[in-house]
């Protein structure tokens, strides 16, 4: 499958005016009536071409990006196969097999270290098995803890690299569904939140809008200064908006 990404020189962030820019630019280099007779050239226009179309419709990158994705899982590397040893005695030597003592006749002289008599250790307390198994039991809580948060993040993900497709189409109303769609799985996503932040300040939303911008703040690892700026900004218009509703 080819890498539109790849073919188009961009990350797969990229913008729709990043994806635009770069077409254009490839475009004019590779274009048939630059390189007639070039069929390398005419090929590269093709495929140029091609990635333009799917990456600047939001529902053809989305699904590419889960094929891309799935590709990448499949090519993974895999562990090699291995093949079970024979047992040991599978490979004793016949004169190794007449050397063993002959169990019927008694008969055991220079054999003392193969039948020398061991201690039969004694038996621990059975605390130290309860002790064992709760142990067993908290690691293996904690870790169905971690990996069921780490399945969520991933599927909050998903959701917000879907809204970020349809905001940059201008799509804000699925844009704003698959932000809830993914505070769902992730409710203090700080990116989730200042994008629904951001489609609620376009719909004139101020309080709504701040609440958003407040908790992203809050989730930021961070400081963001130009959240910092559109809480400031927000916050004037919602008290603009409740003194326009007093009157």
């Amino acid at each position: 499958m080819n890498n539109y990404y790849e073919i188009l020189g961009i990350k797969r962030s990229a913008t729709d005016r990043e994806v635009r820019a770069a077409f254009k630019k490839l475009a004019l280099a590779f274009h048939p009536d630059k390189n007639q007779g070039n069929k390398t050239a005419e090929e590269k226009f093709k495929l140029i071409n091609e990635a333009y179309q799917v990456l600047t419709d939001a529902e053809k990158r989305y699904v590419f990006n889960q094929k891309l994705d799935n590709q990448t899982y499949s090519q993974a590397k895999k562990p090699e196969n291995t093949v079970d040893a024979k047992a040991d005695w599978q490979y004793k030597s016949y004169s190794e097999i007449q050397n063993m003592p002959d169990f019927n006749s008694g008969d055991y002289s220079g054999q003392g270290k193969f039948y020398e008599s061991k201690e039969i250790p004694k038996k621990e307390s059975n605390s130290l098995y309860y002790i064992i198994g709760f142990t067993l039991c908290v690691i293996i809580g904690a870790a169905a803890t971690l990996f069921g948060t780490y399945m969520n993040h991933l599927a909050a993900e998903e959701h917000y690299e879907k809204a970020v497709l349809y905001y940059n189409s201008e799509n804000y109303f699925n844009a704003f569904r698959a932000c809830n769609d993914a505070l769902k799985y992730e409710e203090d996503y700080p990116e989730v939140l200042e994008m629904r932040g951001n489609i609620r300040f376009l719909q004139k939303k101020y309080k709504m809008a701040l609440l958003d911008y407040q908790l992203a703040e809050k989730n930021y690892k961070k400081p963001q200064e130009k959240l910092k700026l559109k809480i400031n900004n927000t916050q004037n218009l919602a008290e603009k908006e409740q003194i326009n509703l007093d009157f």
